[in-house]
């Protein structure tokens, strides 16, 4: 539970009260079937978890609909966005999903607050990837490309404004991207390359790159741990620039 007060308390924007764009929204705990993801449910109704993060949401975005962020029982370990009810939905799957795998990952080699660190961290960088997906589609952004890939990159420019978050996340998101799998040859299979995402590997650099863009003494840890080549990384501050650009022009009525 201490993962996600602390998960909460990153959230900390700072800013005065404001209009709630945003609204939490739970799965009636009675129809939840798995009485651990239950419990978990409850964990997180009882500390307003979804409440705080909608308040903070609202301090720093304002948007043209209301959005909901739900939490429920979906039967797979996901987070995806609903454009037909205006509503990300955070599986009760995805936390003991992530901690699992940080555990059997990392248990061993991890202190336990670097371990709640990076587990906070990438449940902020699944929320903000979701919430590109959010903007996208309710102030209808024109998007190039994949839409997942502007997802990523609007979840990434977002995380790293706010300095008692960016470390955390970016740390998390290398870790939800699971860059050892880059190491796997033959690991890619066509459904991989048709998949609207991304390649894991290749999202792992463009977040890195992103956070060296912005700040390369900050950030060289993220490089090494992404495998980063150094003829990448001599145009990430140019890209860091372009991608300021870009997410401030887009998100220019969004962003308070």
């Amino acid at each position: 539970m201490s993962t996600l007060i602390r998960f909460i308390f990153l959230l900390a924007f700072s800013g005065s009260a404001a209009a709630q764009s945003f609204s939490a929204s739970y799965q009636p705990t009675n129809q939840i079937r798995d009485p651990e993801l239950r419990q978990l449910q409850i964990d997180w109704r009882s500390n307003r978890l979804l409440e705080g993060l909608s308040e903070q949401l609202s301090r720093q975005f304002t948007l043209s609909q209301p959005l909901k962020i739900g939490l429920g029982e979906c039967g797979t370990v996901n987070a995806f966005y609903r454009p037909d009810g205006k509503v990300i939905v955070l599986c009760l799957e995805l936390i003991p999903g992530l901690v699992n795998r940080m555990l059997r990952e990392q248990g061993g080699r991890l202190e336990r607050q670097a371990i709640n660190n990076i587990l906070a961290g990438a449940l902020v960088f699944i929320i903000f990837h979701e919430l590109g997906h959010a903007f996208i589609d309710i102030e209808s952004l024109p998007v190039l490309g994949r839409q997942e890939d502007a997802a990523d990159m609007i979840s990434t420019y977002l995380i790293l404004q706010e300095p008692a978050l960016a470390d955390s996340a970016v740390a998390g998101g290398l870790f939800f991207f699971g860059k050892q799998r880059s190491l796997i040859p033959g690991f890619f299979s066509q459904r991989h390359m048709s998949d609207e995402h991304g390649l894991d590997p290749q999202r792992a650099v463009n977040l890195a790159c992103a956070a060296y863009g912005k700040d390369p003494k900050r950030y060289v840890w993220a490089m090494h741990g992404a495998r980063v080549t150094n003829e990448r990384a001599r145009r990430c501050p140019g890209e860091y620039q372009q991608l300021e650009r870009s997410v401030r022009e887009l998100l220019r009525n969004v962003i308070r």
